[in-house]
C-alpha cells in the first residue's frame, strides 16, 4: 500500500456556525492522505496507474472553494467521500482541515476525517 500525502492545500470558503463566519470566505488548509495499491504504477512508471496528486490537489481545492458548510466535520467528510468517488483506486483517505487563527489563544483548529472504501 502506498500513501500520497498533500499538505496544506489552500482554498477559501464560507465555513462556520457564527453569523460573522457566514459573511466572507476564509482560508481553509487541507491535508489529504490517500492510500492505494501502487504496484501497477511502479511497474509501468505511468501516472495513469497512480493517484495523480496534481489532479487530486485541484479536485480538493475546487470542491472546498465551491462549498459552504457550517461544520469542518461536514466539509472534511464530504471531501473524503468525493476523493473515494473520483479516485477509484484509493482504498483509504484521511482529510484534515484547518481554520487558522479562528479562536483566540490558538494557532488553528483542525478536524480530521478518515474513510475507507466499502468493499
Amino acid at each position: 500500500m502506498t500513501t500520497v500525502t498533500i499538505e496544506k492545500i489552500t482554498a477559501h470558503t464560507v465555513i462556520g456556525v457564527e453569523d460573522w463566519e457566514r459573511v466572507n470566505p476564509i482560508p481553509v488548509l487541507a491535508t489529504v492522505a490517500a492510500s492505494y495499491d501502487s504496484t501497477a504504477a511502479e511497474s509501468t512508471d505511468n501516472v495513469d496507474a497512480a493517484v495523480d496528486y496534481a489532479v487530486l490537489t485541484q479536485t480538493v481545492a475546487d470542491f472546498i472553494g465551491a462549498s459552504s458548510f457550517r461544520l469542518l466535520e461536514t466539509l472534511a467528510g464530504k471531501t473524503a467521500d468525493l476523493i473515494l468517488d473520483r479516485f477509484p483506486q484509493t482504498k483509504t483517505v484521511s482529510v484534515s482541515l484547518c481554520k487558522p487563527g479562528i479562536l483566540p489563544n490558538t494557532a488553528a483548529v483542525w478536524v480530521t476525517v478518515d474513510r475507507q472504501r466499502k468493499i
